[in-house]
């Protein structure tokens, strides 16, 4: 097992897990940390860990998560502090991913959860489920079938989350970019703008230059 520290958590990964995998994990996480050094010491004090496996295979290769088959990653299933993501479902230099990204994704949850209901952050708690009601039925955002909206509300703030970490057009098939949050949704970004970073950051430099991942009406695309 290797392991890499970095925004308050410990990352981890076995012989399977490319060194840039971790890397790239620890990159993503200290800058979603960055605006806020008290969440990362909140993280730290509970003893966060992110669990790295793949690129193939799912969560049941982890002895924590034996009975869990799921192929992107997880959170606050066992225990708040641990968290497992799909080391491939990251996009770096060697591992052109342009779809989501599971550490991103999964860290948002558990912060939600380690952070959050630690501090009692009820200026969270009051916005978010209307956010996301407000969203779905504005067609910005899907509900999931056959769950609760208490699920739907949950994945609403991780995957919009990701979309502006990420800030990459068409990575995500609504809440991409940054802009677009602001524009379509400018209450959710001022209330992700309260605990993440607004300074810019490139994730993921160089993937603009992989044209053959793009179809030819995306920005990448063109000349």
């Amino acid at each position: 097992t290797k392991y890499i520290t970095g925004g308050g958590v410990i990352i981890v990964g076995g012989a399977s897990v490319p060194d840039e995998a971790l890397l790239a994990a620890r990159e993503s996480v200290v800058y979603m940390t960055s605006a806020r050094p008290d969440l990362r010491e909140i993280l730290r004090r509970n003893e966060v860990r992110i669990s790295l496996f793949g690129p193939e295979g799912d969560t049941s290769v982890l002895p924590e998560f034996s009975d869990y088959n799921d192929r992107g990653g997880l959170a606050m299933s066992m225990t708040a502090a641990s968290m497992a993501a799909n080391a491939g479902i990251q996009c770096y230099p060697g591992n052109w991913d342009v779809g989501g990204n599971t550490v991103i994704h999964e860290m948002a949850h558990t912060i939600n959860h380690v952070v959050f209901e630690e501090i009692n952050e009820i200026y969270f708690y009051e916005r978010i489920y209307d956010l996301a009601v407000q969203a779905i039925e504005n067609g910005i955002f899907p509900r999931i079938e056959g769950r609760p909206l208490s699920f739907t509300v949950a994945e609403y703030w991780a995957i919009t989350i990701e979309g502006y970490i990420m800030n990459r057009p068409g990575f995500k098939s609504s809440h991409d970019t940054r802009d677009w949050i602001a524009e379509n949704d400018p209450q959710l970004y001022e209330l992700i703008t309260r605990y993440y970073p607004t300074d810019e950051w490139t994730y993921c430099p160089g993937v603009e230059e992989q044209k053959h991942l793009f179809g030819p009406d995306h920005p990448y695309s063109q000349p």
